[in-house]
């Protein structure tokens, strides 16, 4: 396939880990796509050769790019395959009225991605803040030391309203100078925002994420932190849990909650029999970073996010 072609060069492809690329998945789910009259799959032909293709999806007004597209291989790229590939892709969009192409390159070293960053760049493409992903085996101890465990009790996603758990998380994120820095452009930015995307996930079209396993840290009356968890399913036939969100209030920092929280889920994915538990966080969220790699997780691959208005 014109695709595999294209991804020789890319480590993580070459070395997968459990979450990164799996063919017979892709396949898989390639396959069904072509069912579905919102996935795209265009194929760039030179002298009865495939020299390209391009997959793009479209929900709603918004349209996003498949991995690591357009896909054309190291040998072709000198042409202007990828261009015309891509301002096909431009043009189907545009017919339909989408109003905000999206797409996300993974890699290990920025090298490996650079003739896509060129090329989306080069049509306007605008790139968003770094993300780290990380992992960690539910089969290793988690020995973080525990203090913090008579400090506040746990809450479930059915014992807090909407309203307060998006008000917890715009001023965890977003209450700070520093959060700021950190977050700004890389989420919601209004409470309207926030709530549509807890509401996303709640009804697990992100992720299968049911209510106890969110966990809402309350000290006294007040709402402190949240983990939000839930289960991606199966890679590379390991079951993956993931970490997709987890904040403090400014209110309620350095008193070991985040960590609290991290423990527990970890600990109920172990009962779950997950055997990965995945995050990611942005590159520039050095202290949230730390904070993983404290309870054994390890940065395995970085992304970039960029968008382009139709």
């Amino acid at each position: 396939m014109i695709w595999h072609k294209s991804m020789q060069h890319l480590s993580w492809y070459l070395d997968p880990n459990p979450m990164d690329y799996d063919m017979k998945e892709e396949i898989t789910e390639l396959a069904e796509s072509f069912s579905s009259n919102k996935h795209y799959f265009l194929i760039a032909k030179s002298k009865g050769e495939s020299v390209g293709c391009i997959t793009f999806e479209t929900r709603d007004k918004l349209a996003r790019l498949g991995i690591t597209m357009p896909g054309v291989p190291l040998n072709k790229r000198g042409t202007m395959i990828g261009n015309k590939l891509l301002n096909e892709c431009i043009s189907i969009l545009k017919s339909k009225s989408i109003s905000v192409l999206n797409c996300t390159y993974k890699y290990r070293t920025k090298e490996e991605i650079q003739w896509h960053l060129d090329l989306v760049k080069s049509l306007g493409f605008v790139s968003q803040p770094e993300g780290t992903q990380l992992m960690r085996s539910v089969a290793e101890s988690n020995n973080t030391a525990d203090d913090s465990s008579n400090q506040f009790k746990i809450l479930h996603r059915e014992d807090v309203s909407p309203q307060s758990l998006a008000e917890l998380t715009y001023q965890s994120f977003l209450g700070t100078v520093q959060d700021r820095a950190i977050h700004e452009n890389t989420m919601p930015m209004t409470l309207d925002g926030i709530l549509q995307s807890h509401n996303r996930i709640a009804s697990n079209s992100i992720f299968f994420s049911p209510a106890n396993l969110w966990y809402i840290a309350q000290v006294d009356d007040d709402l402190a932190g949240v983990l939000i968890g839930g289960d991606i399913g199966k890679r590379n036939d390991y079951r993956i849990g993931i970490i997709g969100e987890l904040c403090v209030s400014p209110s309620f920092r350095r008193r070991g909650i985040a960590s609290k929280l991290i423990s527990k889920f970890l600990s109920d994915s172990q009962k779950m029999n997950f055997d990965y538990v995945f995050v990611g966080t942005p590159s520039r969220n050095i202290p949230g970073i730390r904070l993983y790699e404290k309870h054994g997780f390890t940065p395995t691959n970085y992304t970039i996010n960029l968008s382009l208005a139709l």
